[in-house]
């Protein structure tokens, strides 16, 4: 909006301004326009804005004397920021229609004078309608528990809703218990019959009669919720729903301050147990174990002093064969800790090897001064396995025998024995036993 002089006032397109004159008098103009006033004419100036309806939307008129006046689309109103039409004082308010599907229906009241209100329900019929209310009609709202449905206007008869219901103080006399039950319920309104059933009780919230009677019915059943909810039924459809089925989705047992205190300390004491068998589980788990350990490592032991003890028996086996076979050239071997002495033969020798896993071989080899052989084998891994072969003088290859030792000359005559020549002695000859 633009003012070249104190004097002109010009509106622009879809503008408006109300002037305020000197006279107390008000004029609205509305754009495009421009307006030229004399010297000490116009007191104030004020933008206004424009109010509009829709195909879902009406205008309410109230008048200064609350004649109510609707007006339905198309209208529109230039109004002040407070809502108010400057040019006549009436309060212009743009309010939502009320649309209604074919298969929901409203309550609409009609002020018919003196007192008297007439009641409708009105449905959405065919591809259902958008209601607009009268100057002298109201639509019914419901206000009811919002943890339920909150504030409604609208009835839908064919599509099945659900209602959660909390029912306190149901006494289970078998158990001698009290308990909070709490239910889903699947219903639907049963269409203008079940409205008006429902507007003849007040309209009010159904929700308490229903709790109640869902207590009744609990208890003829014994808490269990599966037999036939008789009294929910019948309240149900006093208050014109049609009851498709109920579920028992919760039940808490109700409690004193002092019993609770109770549980907890029970609770408590049941999970110190807990914990105490767990760590004793775990113990026990642990000395498995380690007995496992111990059992095989002395497994282990007992099989590597198994095959020590094997290899030195064999060895005495050899000792023992070759004993007093060349007494001249005997030795004494001592095996391990046994002290078993035996006497071998010079020219016995001896192989022996040993591991850390437990295995071990033997070899021995007699000359045929001694005839007798032994090979011995011995391992332990995964167990003992010891075998000892002896062999004697005919299954032993003979080494070529050595030369005879030449013998000495004969002593002179006499120098000898009896003074002349005689023979010297035979050298000594070992006996085989």
């Amino acid at each position: 909006m633009a003012t070249p002089s104190s004097r002109t006032v010009e509106v622009n397109f879809n503008e408006a301004v109300c002037v305020y004159k000197a006279d107390s008098q008000v004029e609205v103009i509305v754009g495009y326009e421009s307006r030229t006033f004399g010297d000490g004419e116009i007191r104030r100036r004020e933008s206004l804005t424009r109010l509009k309806t829709t195909a879902y939307t009406y205008l309410l008129r109230t008048k200064p004397s609350g004649e109510r006046v609707v007006l339905r689309d198309p209208a529109s109103a230039w109004v002040l920021s407070n809502g108010v039409d400057p040019s006549n004082g009436d309060t212009v308010e743009v309010k939502p229609a009320y649309v209604l599907a074919g298969s929901e229906l409203l309550v609409r009241y009609t002020d018919a004078g003196e007192g008297k209100l007439e009641r409708e329900i009105v449905t959405g019929g065919e591809g259902g309608r958008i209601v607009c209310p009268e100057a002298n009609q109201s639509i019914r709202k419901f206000d009811w528990d919002p943890a339920s449905f909150g504030t409604f206007w609208s009835f839908n008869y064919v599509r099945v809703q659900t209602l959660e219901l909390i029912v306190p103080d149901v006494f289970l006399l078998d158990e001698g218990i009290k308990c909070t039950y709490r239910l889903g319920l699947s219903y639907k309104w049963n269409g203008v019959h079940g409205i008006k059933q429902l507007l003849s009780q007040g309209g009010n919230d159904p929700t308490p009669l229903l709790v109640a009677a869902a207590r009744i019915d609990l208890t003829a059943q014994k808490g269990d919720g599966t037999g036939p909810w008789k009294e929910l039924s019948r309240v149900a459809g006093w208050s014109g729903m049609e009851l498709e089925s109920c579920l028992v989705l919760a039940c808490d047992e109700d409690v004193t301050p002092e019993e609770q205190i109770g549980r907890d300390y029970v609770k408590a004491i049941l999970e110190q147990k807990a914990a105490v068998q767990k760590r004793l589980f775990e113990a026990e788990v642990d000395i498995t174990i380690l007995s496992k350990r111990s059992e095989q490592w002395a497994a282990n032991y007992e099989r590597v002093a198994k095959v020590k003890t094997d290899y030195m028996m064999a060895m005495n086996v050899v000792a023992k064969g070759a004993g007093g076979r060349d007494r001249g050239y005997s030795r004494v071997v001592a095996c391990c800790c046994c002290s078993v002495a035996s006497k071998v033969s010079a020219s016995i020798w001896g192989q022996g090897e040993g591991g850390g896993g437990g295995g071990g071989s033997l070899n021995q080899l007699v000359d045929d001064s001694a005839k007798v052989g032994v090979s011995g084998s011995a391992s332990a891994e995964n167990g003992v396995d010891t075998s000892v072969k002896i062999k004697w003088a005919d299954e032993i290859e003979k080494p070529p025998a050595p030369s005879p030792a030449p013998c000495p000359a004969p002593a002179p005559y006499g120098g000898g024995y009896g003074g002349g020549y005689e023979p010297a002695p035979a050298p000594y000859v070992p006996k085989v036993r």
